[in-house]
């Protein structure tokens, strides 16, 4: 009997040091947490969250992580879902801000409003990020550089499916809604409509690779 049960103890040690504590989770917002940037710090590298529509007063910062965040549109193919699902920064701040070297950020299926900074204020991009943003709406941001993204220091984004709508910088700025500086951007089927600065009122770029494929600019604006 004593035999027995030492062998089922070790049984029971052997199968749960089997099993990998780094398995990768999908996080829920708001039923597992009533923020995002809860389930950003709990996360780690591969980890997906999945936001619900809503409006979200927050300004994210993923420190690093690898993460995929998304809303519900892909798995219910319904557009609504886009401008029903809001990241409003509440002019506090960049909403999103990846500055640690973030790779492979997958970002898609939101509204993202009313962002306030001094480089991009919807999303700030720096230190050699490596994201793809696709199916969003940016508008109403506010930055000195880039209103809407600011790219910088190496970094390399896909831009996909995006609709940039009256973003703008304050007076001798640049890039209404991209500044892109020494960074590498790809634009698929994406859209420009009313951004304004002083310097490229829809686009800025200084050393940078950008690719521009099947998208239109309509109205935007540049005073100098």
């Amino acid at each position: 009997m004593v035999k027995q049960q030492i062998i089922i103890v070790l049984l029971a040690f052997f199968l749960f040091s089997c099993v990998d504590p780094k398995i990768n989770k999908t996080y829920h917002i708001p039923e597992d947490y009533s923020t995002i940037q809860e389930a950003v710090d709990i996360a780690i590298d591969g980890d997906k969250i999945i936001v619900d529509p809503g409006i979200y007063i927050e300004n994210l910062d993923f420190f690093g992580k690898t993460i995929k965040l998304k809303s519900t549109y892909q798995s219910q193919e319904d557009t609504l879902i886009i401008s029903q699902t809001i990241i409003d920064a509440g002019y506090a701040d960049h909403a999103i801000k990846l500055n640690s070297g973030e790779k492979n950020i997958s970002i898609s299926g939101f509204t993202i409003r009313n962002g306030i900074a001094g480089g991009g204020g919807a999303i700030y991009c720096g230190n050699n990020v490596t994201a793809e943003f696709n199916n969003l709406v940016i508008e109403n941001n506010i930055a000195s550089f880039g209103g809407g993204i600011l790219s910088y220091h190496s970094s390399n984004l896909v831009l996909e499916n995006i609709n940039f709508i009256r973003n703008s910088c304050s007076e001798q700025s640049f890039g209404g809604a991209i500044a892109a500086y020494d960074s590498n951007i790809e634009l698929v089927n994406c859209n420009f409509l009313e951004n304004e600065a002083s310097h490229g009122g829809a686009i800025y770029s200084a050393f940078p690779n950008i690719k521009i494929t099947q998208t239109v600019f309509d109205d935007n604006y540049a005073s100098q």
